[in-house]
């Protein structure tokens, strides 16, 4: 049901965003595309790297209040602005907002597939007996690369949604 709410999602609002392409109120649909293909690739590319930790969970919508709540308050960030301050709405930060949130996407499933079992998406307490410290390939660049693709892509939504506010918001409680 997680999938076909998700795949419907990010099939309207992409054809919402090519049926009113340039025009501004296409960065809420880019928004939802975004939003729709993190969630759907958590869950794919946990089938793909880490089969035993699949579960319902894995697509991440039950995440935490914390991200509904930021995510509540950008959409309202948004929705203010769209129609009280419409010229901070711009289409070309919103499409580079779209290319960061892809370089955060490829960061984290590299890290995800990288790191195979040892990659979930639960905080472990005790280290487990497999468990194995990988410093190659993207851990060789960047120690949490996982949690680096987050930072990147999650900011990135709101230069999508061309939030200042909430762009700001989101760097200082990610760090």
């Amino acid at each position: 049901m997680q999938a076909a709410v998700l795949g419907l999602v990010g099939g309207v609002a992409t054809a919402y965003s090519i049926y009113h392409h340039g025009h501004k109120s296409t960065l809420f649909s880019r928004y939802c595309v975004v939003l729709s293909v993190f969630h759907l690739s958590e869950y794919v590319f946990t089938a793909l790297s880490n089969r035993r930790s699949l579960q319902p969970d894995s697509f991440l919508l039950n995440h935490s209040y914390g991200y509904w709540g930021a995510a509540a308050l950008s959409w309202a960030e948004f929705s203010l602005e769209y129609y009280a301050l419409p010229m901070l709405k711009n289409v070309n930060v919103s499409m580079i907002g779209v290319l960061f949130c892809l370089v955060g996407e490829v960061i984290r499933k590299a890290a995800m597939l990288q790191a195979g079992n040892g990659f979930t998406h639960r905080l472990a307490m005790a280290k487990r007996p497999d468990h194995k410290l990988i410093t190659d390939g993207i851990y060789g660049f960047c120690r949490h690369p996982g949690y680096t693709g987050w930072l990147i892509w999650s900011v990135s939504t709101q230069l999508v949604l061309c939030n200042p506010f909430c762009c700001v918001i989101y760097a200082f409680n990610e760090t």
